[in-house]
């Protein structure tokens, strides 16, 4: 084949037949494409037929059997040799896979991929919370094979950080006539993967462009730590095609500061930290419920004043001042602290501020008198 003296396809003459492989046949395809589209010395090509598709199909008839270019109005190309009959199969979108977690504050879906229509951003949720994640498969418009597209599984891998374990059973689907259970959800405690598979034929039963919504439940691990976003993978494959998506949880903290009314921190003081749902911060960083009657666990400031108070979500905290060092007055009201969803503390009552992540909380010195019923002298 030449065209002003530049030849674009070089065909070895004999007895011997060029065999293509696949590969080469796709290469061959693309190059002839770009050849076709490139703005000096094109390539033009004489059609040998067209057609419009109806019902999902086309045929077009050629005169001999030979390599034949085949475009379409959807960007796809390919080259064929035909020995007789033969047939293409338009993959026009691939199915994809969106995944995303719920913020427990707000009911809200995040995904932390960049995709049209769904909010971008990160939930929050404390170290012993049940985090809610959902996939959502499109099948997409592919027409291989089947009326509808689907010849082969969808197979999804989900990969999970080392501080987050799959809740066992939890895999669903909130679409009809797609199957999730514990046969085909697999979880590798090992790999920290969850493997999804999903029948042909209940996919294909869908049709084109049909949404499949599958939930799942995770939980932190005791190696997990807060203030630290942990994201985890989804792939979907379907035969050679591949769609990835992916999710992040944060927890939070924030810093209990004590100090005197000079600004000199205070080792010793001793605090209790409840959180909305009536559960306590003890000494190793877990949140425990307290039974009716028995202490609260307590925590200490140390190292400087300090008490973090870490693996948090963006609630409403209750801080209360048990005991003081000598020569200070206790403070007469617990503190009210409230985390957004930026991870700043406020102030919302009691006597200390906020700034950032951390709230300062002065002890005065100095003696309170009794009250004795009357102003007696001042």
């Amino acid at each position: 084949l030449f065209r002003s003296g530049v030849a674009y396809l070089k065909v070895k003459e004999g007895t011997t037949s060029i065999t293509y492989t696949e590969a080469q046949i796709k290469k061959l395809a693309e190059d002839i494409n770009t050849a076709m589209k490139r703005t000096e010395n094109p390539l033009t090509l004489t059609s040998a037929g067209n057609a419009v598709a109806s019902g999902g199909s086309a045929t077009i008839n050629v005169t001999e059997k030979g390599l034949y270019f085949v475009d379409t109005t959807l960007g796809s190309v390919c080259s064929i040799d035909t020995a007789g009959a033969a047939e293409i199969y338009e993959k026009n979108t691939a199915p994809s896979i969106t995944k995303e977690v719920q913020e427990d504050t707000n009911s809200n879906w995040y995904t932390a991929t960049e995709t049209e229509g769904l909010t971008v951003g990160v939930a929050t949720a404390a170290l012993d919370d049940t985090v809610h994640y959902r996939m959502t498969v499109n099948t997409g418009t592919n027409s291989h094979a089947t009326v509808n597209g689907v010849d082969d599984v969808y197979t999804i891998v989900d990969t999970l950080p080392a501080e987050m374990a799959y809740v066992a059973g939890t895999a669903a689907t909130t679409t009809s006539g797609v199957t999730v259970g514990t046969t085909n959800a697999v979880w590798d405690a090992d790999a920290h993967t969850l493997t999804i598979t999903l029948a042909a034929t209940e996919i294909a039963a869908l049709g084109k462009d049909a949404d499949i919504v599958i939930t799942y439940d995770a939980t932190f691990t005791d190696t997990a730590v807060g203030n630290t976003t942990y994201t985890n993978n989804v792939t979907l494959t379907y035969k050679a095609q591949e769609s990835s998506s992916s999710a992040s949880v944060k927890s939070y903290e924030f810093e209990i500061d004590k100090t005197n009314a000079g600004g000199n921190t205070l080792d010793g003081v001793v605090f209790t930290v409840q959180r909305a749902d009536g559960k306590y911060l003890n000494a190793s960083g877990k949140w425990v419920t307290v039974a009716e009657g028995a202490d609260a666990p307590e925590l200490t400031t140390a190292d400087g004043g300090k008490i973090v108070v870490s693996g948090i979500d963006d609630e409403t905290y209750t801080v209360t001042e048990l005991r003081t060092l000598d020569g200070y007055n206790l403070l007469d009201a617990p503190i009210s602290v409230t985390v957004a969803l930026d991870g700043a503390v406020t102030v919302a009552s009691g006597d200390a501020t906020a700034s950032g992540t951390a709230i300062t909380v002065v002890n005065q010195s100095g003696t309170v008198l009794p009250s004795t019923g009357g102003i007696g002298t001042t």
